[in-house]
């Protein structure tokens, strides 16, 4: 009896469990089926209103609008692909989960067949198919080889970068890095630092360079993850130097050759290897590495190239989301400027042939060097998103955001030359004075403004409840990223002083600090860039449902939009007042140069 009891209770759990998991299963159905659809009818309601913008305005379009076009019929597609994939591997688990549960029910149990209807797969194929067919006629003319080697560009380079390659590489890369720390930090046995080294200043900033591409890859992957169409909102092409796995494959080559590099010099120095080859001759045909891999291939660098120049030329050059972008990332390399500068001038002024340089050769003493060449440094990115701004405002007659955001630079730029030329602000005596007491106070006000601004309009957070309404990614990451951001970007304001003193840290801790300082403010970067392009591009979906719903108010009302001389001609007049009072409090800064370092 009692084992009779002990089986029907063991039934009994196993009824109950076989209930849980139908009812699971009947949950996830219903969720999936209802995104699913959610999906298909978006995408099948995108593609009408394209087609419906192809037959109208095709004709008009020039080659920058065309190709506009063509980028995003392309991110239809590789979301319409996704969709498929997610539809079938849906299908293929959900059929072997209720192969399990029907294995375990008994004889004449009802089956789960009461479920809401899922889109099939044909239909997802057949909204694929018709976007080919548009696309195959209306940008490639017929040409399917053209087509399919754009819209799938990633089968060849999944082919080339095997598990057993990356493994073997990335594998290499962990080793040299492991090596290299410990050589260089941890054994001190042959008592030779090579963070005292003048030729460190180098290897800093390539590394940091190096740890920006690590970042991008993993901001690729992340907009990928959460389809977010990086390419279109950059305004670039597909080509496999955009893809995830690409990015890879090229970041794990250049860490190998940095890391060979450096272990090699240090060897050198330390007299670990023999001298047939002088140890200066490493730096230098690293240096020559990073000067090829900037400028080669020059198919791939020419957009680079052309959005830099328009980033440095500014006010005179168009600003869009791109160059806005590039530019707040120069704000966060001024240190790898400051010392590629100095291997510039270590280089071309033949001080490299020094055996053991420990900062007496004459670019480390330069007075042009450290008084015109590093304040430039310093405050020109500033300089370029003030005036990417004062444009911007130009453009569009908005006070706000522009001007604002100018004055934001502008106070930073403001921090830094003071920094610069009054070196005695930043490294209090005994007693603080007013002056160092007034710098403080702005140097916290700056990165306040700079952080506010970064939470409430570069990311749209701040709203009630902390979050906006339309978000792609999960929750905790926003509040992670407004808590880190807070802390990280007094680093910010900390890489934009030049590193001669920082108070309280005496000059050995600043050796190990500064790299640490650059290497942080990357990642940060990173991060706000993570966010930064996700709420664009929400933003962008907001504006596009907002302009279909008012497309005829808009053609009612275009007699309005037309700008007003008289206004056009106070915008100047603003604008020539701000321009100068920062032009005047960056010359106060320089004329009362202290004579004091």
């Amino acid at each position: 009896m009692a084992d009779g009891g002990r089986d029907q209770e063991l039934n009994l759990l196993a009824e109950w469990d076989r209930e849980d998991d139908v009812l699971a299963l009947k949950n996830r159905w219903r969720k999936t089926s209802a995104f699913v659809t959610q999906q298909l009818h978006d995408h099948v309601a995108l593609l009408d209103r394209y087609e419906r913008d192809f037959n109208q305005e095709h004709d008009s379009w020039d080659a920058l609008a065309l190709r506009h076009a063509k980028q995003n019929w392309i991110e239809l597609h590789r979301r319409l692909l996704w969709l498929q994939e997610e539809h079938n591997a849906f299908i293929a688990d959900y059929q072997s989960r209720v192969h399990v549960i029907r294995a375990g029910q008994p004889s004449g149990s009802p089956l789960i067949e009461d479920r809401e209807a899922l889109p099939s797969a044909d239909a997802v194929a057949r909204t694929v198919s018709k976007l080919e067919q548009w696309m195959l006629s209306g940008f490639y003319n017929g040409n399917m080889r053209a087509m399919k080697h754009e819209l799938y560009p990633q089968s060849e380079e999944i082919a080339i970068w095997s598990g057993f390659y990356f493994g073997q590489h990335f594998g290499m890369m962990v080793v040299l890095f492991i090596w290299v720390i410990w050589d260089s930090v941890i054994d001190d046995s042959k008592n030779h630092n090579l963070w005292e080294s003048s030729v460190f200043a180098l290897y800093r900033g390539i590394g940091v360079l190096i740890l920006l591409l690590w970042c991008w890859c993993f901001q690729v992957y992340v907009y990928n993850w959460f389809n977010i169409p990086f390419l279109s909102i950059f305004d670039w092409k597909v080509t496999k130097s955009t893809q995830f796995v690409v990015l890879v494959r090229h970041a794990v080559s250049v860490t190998i050759i940095y890391l060979i590099n450096l272990l090699l010099y240090y060897k050198a120095l330390r007299g670990d290897i023999p001298h047939l080859v002088p140890p200066y001759i490493f730096p230098l045909l690293l240096f020559l590495f990073l000067l090829y891999i900037l400028i080669f291939p020059l198919k791939q660098r020419r957009s680079l190239g052309k959005t830099v120049c328009r980033v440095i030329s500014a006010p005179c050059a168009i600003v869009r989301f791109r160059e806005a972008y590039l530019g707040d990332i120069f704000t966060s390399l001024v240190r790898v400027f400051v010392d590629l500068a100095w291997s510039g001038c270590y280089f071309f002024s033949g001080a490299f042939v020094e055996e053991d340089p420990r900062g007496n050769d004459i670019c480390t003493q330069s007075g042009i060097l450290h008084w015109i060449v590093v304040p430039l440094l310093s405050a020109l990115p500033l300089w370029w998103r003030f005036c990417q701004n004062i444009r911007k405002y130009r453009e569009t007659h908005n006070r706000f955001p522009y001007i604002p955001n100018a004055m934001k630079y502008a106070c930073a730029q403001s921090v830094v030359l003071f920094a610069t030329f009054h070196p005695h602000l930043k490294q209090p005596d005994d007693h603080m004075t007013t002056y160092q007491w007034f710098y403080l106070a702005a140097c916290a006000i700056t990165t306040m403004y700079q952080y506010f601004w970064d939470v409430y309009m570069d990311w749209g957070l701040g709203g009630v409840g902390g979050l906006r309404n339309l978000r792609l990614y999960p929750n905790w990451m926003y509040y992670s990223a407004m808590v880190v951001d807070f802390f990280l970007r007094f680093c910010w304001t900390f890489t934009l002083i030049p590193p001669q003193g920082y108070g309280p840290f005496p000059s050995n801790v600043q050796i190990y600090l500064n790299p640490i300082l650059a290497s942080v403010e990357v990642i940060r970067r990173s991060m706000w860039g993570l966010f930064r392009v996700e709420y664009e591009h929400t933003f962008r979906l907001l504006s596009s449902q907002k302009s279909i719903a008012s497309t005829t108010s808009e053609e009612e009302s275009d007699d309005e939009d037309e700008p007003d001389e008289k206004y056009s001609f106070w915008v100047l007049i603003e604008i020539s007042v701000v321009v100068a009072v920062v032009v005047v409090v960056a010359c106060i800064a320089v004329l009362t140069r202290s004579k004091k370092t």
